[in-house]
């Protein structure tokens, strides 16, 4: 620990503490990333299993709704 003139150095203004901060921040970052990556993961399969049940109804249905 370091005293100067006014009372104890700051220890706000040191390397390791903007180190720590800028390390707080990417955790935060980290966390968004990985639930945005969990919720376009669950609207993905989502989409799939809808892609499934309509493949299936026209696998069922076969017939054709075109105007040829």
């Amino acid at each position: 620990m370091v005293i100067n003139g006014q009372g104890w150095e700051n220890h706000e203004d040191t390397l390791e503490e903007a180190i720590r901060r800028e390390m707080l921040a990417a955790r935060q970052d980290l966390w968004l990333l990985k639930m945005d990556y969990k919720e376009l993961k669950k609207a993905h399969y989502k989409v799939l299993k809808r892609n499934k049940e309509l493949l299936a109804e026209l696998a069922n249905n076969k017939e054709c709704t075109c105007d040829d």
